[in-house]
């Protein structure tokens, strides 16, 4: 009778990995410390920025990230992991409206941004100055954040205790985007709202408001927090975590952000009190925190007790880091004072080939581990055939989670071909990395015929 042969590739494709650990596989773990953010050096992208420089940034993708500045211009970039940037172009006359504070963009095809004299913008190119167009939406009152989780959904933040909503932010008028008084006189500091049923404000002194439906000013509810100092920032993201920071050196975090009653923890994470200025939590759970010394504060378990936050110096002068935009495929980018943006990736998944089992004269299982590294994958599959050049590929069975560390994968095969020797290696791939388990020692590992038969 014909036989099914596997024949195993397995050196890890990262260097990093030692002879040994790559031969023996990588341990299964329920949990992994924040895998380390490897940080470009500044690029100054900026050449017109005022005294806050570049005030706020949002990356939709890999392939689009914008920015804006308090000089009242927009930059944009396709490439922002090699920080190549637009030159800087006005969209905001700096001799009514200088400032720039916030900008969301809920697809490729859609950035709104505000100021500090109650305008919104609006652009369905956004990588073009000529399709911006403005509106009064608030007065005069200034205008702190904006966040947009669909293109039918912005929910803005003013410095007189504001929600401002609307379903359909492309009309930018008052009478389109209504005014919620959510908190008196108190300045709302910051929004986020990374789905249409879960948003989070925070204001001043120290409180913290959550919606399930933005568009109802009943639906806010507070939350008073252990500190008094003003909340200048706040991240969540679709499985209801937030993290806001303060003005203190204070983190504040809840992992049941859609509960009727979410606990908070505080961590005080920067002794010196140097304010915390921006956070970004991606939906795979990794967050960072940029601060006005210059320092990038990452953890993958904010919401852990304690949690661990990990710095690292980013901005060498040091500027203030004014903001950050991270991205579930491992990327995030930087932005400080004097118009620089920093950018910095995760590392590639570690993967590890492991057996092939021969069920039958034309099938397997192929099995293998990979280590997301706090990234979302955009492939985990197999390559297979009977040469080295494989030829076929198949899925991994299920996806590796972001955080799980090392996890087990494996793909069935089928339509083999009997008495033939198959090669097989594991290939996964994050938006910013790729790895593959290769061949080992230069040259084709040959499995003798007492171990192939062994298989069956």
């Amino acid at each position: 009778m014909g036989r099914t042969r596997i024949r195993r590739h397995a050196r890890c494709a990262l260097a990093a990995l030692t002879a040994a650990a790559c031969a023996a596989g990588i341990g299964a773990s329920t949990a992994q410390a924040a895998a380390p953010l490897t940080w470009a050096a500044p690029v100054r992208s900026d050449s017109a920025p005022g005294t806050a420089g570049v005030t706020a940034l949002g990356c939709q993708s890999t392939t689009l990230c914008v920015a804006v500045d308090d000089a009242g211009n927009f930059l944009s970039s396709s490439a922002p992991a090699g920080g190549t940037w637009s030159l800087p172009a006005s969209i905001d006359s700096p001799a009514t409206h200088p400032h720039l504070t916030a900008i969301s963009c809920p697809s490729a095809a859609q950035c709104f941004a505000v100021d500090t004299t109650g305008n919104a913008y609006s652009s369905a190119t956004p990588a073009s100055l000529a399709a911006w167009t403005s509106g009064d939406i608030e007065g005069t009152t200034q205008l702190n954040g904006i966040s947009c989780p669909t293109t039918t959904l912005c929910v803005a933040a003013d410095n007189t205790g504001h929600v401002v909503v609307s379903t359909t932010p492309g009309t930018l008028s008052a009478v389109s985007w209504p005014a919620l008084d959510i908190d008196a006189a108190n300045h709302v500091t910051a929004v986020s709202c990374p789905t249409a049923t879960l948003c989070a404000a925070v204001d001043s002194v120290g409180k913290i408001w959550l919606s399930g439906t933005p568009t109802v000013l009943s639906s806010w509810q507070a939350t008073t927090l252990t500190t008094t100092s003003a909340l200048t920032a706040v991240s969540c993201n679709a499985s209801g975590v937030c993290v806001a920071v303060a003005a203190d050196g204070s983190v504040h975090a809840t992992g049941n952000a859609t509960s009727a009653t979410p606990t908070w923890s505080t961590t005080p994470i920067d002794a010196g009190g140097s304010p915390l200025s921006a956070v970004s939590c991606t939906d795979v759970g990794l967050c960072v925190i940029v601060d006005h010394a210059g320092n990038a504060l990452e953890s993958d378990n904010a919401t852990a007790g304690p949690p661990v936050w990990t710095s690292t110096p980013i901005d060498p002068a040091p500027h203030p880091l004014t903001g950050v935009s991270c991205l579930s495929a491992g990327f995030c980018v930087a932005v400080d004072s004097i118009g620089d943006t920093v950018t910095a990736t995760l590392p590639a998944p570690v993967v590890a080939t492991g057996t092939g089992t021969a069920s039958t004269q034309t099938a397997a299982t192929l099995g293998a581990s990979v280590n997301p590294n706090d990234t979302a994958l955009s492939d985990c599959h197999f390559d297979y055939g009977p040469t080295t050049a494989y030829g076929s590929s198949a899925a991994c069975s299920v996806v590796p989670s972001a955080t799980g560390g090392s996890q087990s994968v494996v793909a069935s095969l089928a339509g083999l071909s009997a008495a033939t020797t198959y090669h097989f290696r594991i290939a996964a791939s994050s938006g910013v990395a790729s790895a593959v388990g290769s061949i080992k020692n230069d040259g084709p590992e040959l499995i003798d015929p007492l171990e192939a038969q062994s298989l069956f």
